[in-house]
């Protein structure tokens, strides 16, 4: 295949590129463009002999090769959905969870798994349909419990009870409290020994960068973020409290809400 792009292929390229530019807003258009360029190789340039797809979508569009595929896939996932079933997924944060359901085929490639994700977005829709004249409320979290509940259907989900925890709020704002005035008492004992004969062995500013560190501690790792993978209700990276620090909840690329501290 020559490298150059013939005529009818720079304008594919330029109809699909038009679609991504619009802002990427529709998760199902975008994909069917991105598969468009990869399977027709859309990207080959006579420049650059040796470029790859995850080049052309990381220079671009400055996307990873990873979000590329999952765009591709979640629109897959989309348009196999849509003729199945009377309720199909309106985002891409729908989809993603369902992407990683995959079969090995007799070649060993690992493929989307049409079946049991047909499998998961049911279980889905029927867990989030609460009431009966009421839209199914699908989250992305929703799905990826009916995802976890398909490929693993004998692993069972701990019930948290509410007020448990919010019980373990209570208990927590006390402990970190508690640490709190303690570590303020201690700062005060520890000045009246460095002023007294009986400090000349210790290094001042060593012992003060201990207790700085833990003072940043206690300020940056109090759980008061709501835990971006269970939305609050428990699970086990949380401790099954429903609560996180603002560092987990930035990783994670949530908003995340601010539980209830009880501090100043």
């Amino acid at each position: 295949m020559s490298l150059a792009l013939t005529p009818i292929e720079q304008s594919s390229l330029v109809r699909c590129e038009e679609i991504i530019d619009r802002g990427l807003s529709s998760f199902v258009e975008v994909g069917t463009a991105l598969a468009e360029i990869r399977d027709g190789r859309l990207y080959r340039t006579a420049e650059e002999p040796n470029r790859t797809f995850a080049d052309y979508c990381r220079k671009r569009w400055d996307i990873g090769r990873d979000y590329a595929y999952k765009q591709i896939d979640s629109a897959i996932i989309h348009k196999h959905l849509s003729t199945i079933v009377d309720i199909s997924p309106a985002t891409e944060s729908q989809c993603r969870p369902l992407t990683t359901i995959r079969k090995t085929t007799p070649d060993g490639e690992r493929v989307l798994d049409m079946e049991r994700i047909g499998e998961a977005w049911g279980l889905a829709v029927k867990r989030a349909s609460v009431a009966p004249n009421s839209p199914p409320k699908i989250t992305a979290k929703v799905v990826s419990e009916a995802v976890q509940a398909t490929v693993n259907p004998h692993r069972q989900t701990p019930v948290v009870d509410a007020d448990l925890l919010q019980k373990d709020t209570t208990e927590r704002n006390r402990l970190f409290r508690e640490c709190r005035i303690t570590l303020q008492d201690f700062q005060g004992c520890l000045q009246a020994l460095l002023d007294s004969p009986w400090g000349r062995y210790l290094v001042p500013s060593e012992v003060r960068g201990h207790v700085k560190q833990l003072r940043t501690q206690l300020r940056n790792q109090f759980p008061r973020f709501v835990c971006p993978d269970c939305e609050g209700r428990g699970c086990e990276p949380c401790a099954y409290t429903g609560m996180t620090t603002r560092q987990i909840a930035e990783q994670a690329r949530e908003v995340p809400n601010v539980a209830s501290e009880g501090q100043e």
